[in-house]
């Protein structure tokens, strides 16, 4: 890093401790579960509760293979129609397979939506307030709690989640509507701060991202989520016995 980067990524974090955030994720990955079967299809697929989701809640969890070893990170939002799984890029090829090679007689399907969608982290010390003029309304303030809202005339999901400390929001919206929904950040007061200064208040946290802190060498319980990934009383699910 040369000093002038060093010099940029300070000024960056500096923003970040004052005011509010925000920044792309190049990416991410959003795979949409739908169908009648889908909550009971992914409570069975994954480490955490998702049989008892309803719209507009959220879980943090695990997906394993049948030795109990990790093949994905996510977080799951629950929608009206669909359930979507929120993780690190390129995960789309890995957990689709995966996931539809159990799809016997369930009422689930699995659709890759990352490219349709652009995903924000916003964060800071003023971010709440910076959302709560922009949305017009209270955003989302329990873990994982999401709600559909408009920012600039364009439709978003805004999502309540701890990516990095304090105040911390993804919101999701259209790829074509990025720009605007970005220049509205802008014009609020926000400062728009640079993949190092996102990357160093993720680590910072202690937030994983799979393929780059987690591998598939790795059992869930080596990650230290346990309380906000892991349901010991949930009953079955693949890799079940090696978890417990």
């Amino acid at each position: 890093m040369t000093s002038s980067d060093r010099d940029l990524l300070l000024a960056d974090y500096a923003y970040f401790i004052g005011s509010a955030v925000y920044a792309l994720l190049p990416g991410r990955t959003q795979i949409e579960v739908r169908g009648s079967d889908r909550a009971t299809f992914l409570h069975g697929m994954c480490t955490n509760d998702v049989k008892n989701l309803t719209p507009g809640k959220g879980r943090e969890a695990f997906f394993t293979n049948v030795q109990g070893k990790t093949i994905g990170h996510a977080y799951l939002f629950a929608g009206e129609d669909a359930i979507t799984i929120d993780t690190t890029p390129e995960q789309a090829a890995v957990l689709i397979p995966a996931l539809d090679r159990y799809i016997i007689r369930e009422q689930a399907e699995l659709f890759d939506r990352t490219a349709e969608r652009s995903v924000l982290v916003v964060a800071g010390a003023t971010a709440r307030d910076l959302l709560r003029h922009l949305l017009g309304s209270e955003p989302p303030t329990e873990r994982l709690d999401h709600r559909a809202a408009t920012v600039a005339e364009r439709k978003v999901d805004v999502r309540r989640v701890d990516y990095v400390s304090g105040d911390c929001y993804f919101v999701v919206c259209d790829v074509s509507d990025a720009d605007q929904v970005q220049a509205a950040f802008a014009v609020a007061g926000a400062q728009r701060i640079g993949d190092d200064a996102v990357e160093t208040a993720r680590i910072e946290h202690g937030t994983p991202l799979f393929g780059r802190d987690i591998t598939p060498a790795n059992l869930p319980q080596e990650l230290n989520r346990d309380p906000l990934a892991i349901s010991f009383n949930k009953g079955c699910y693949l890799g079940q016995e090696t978890v417990a």
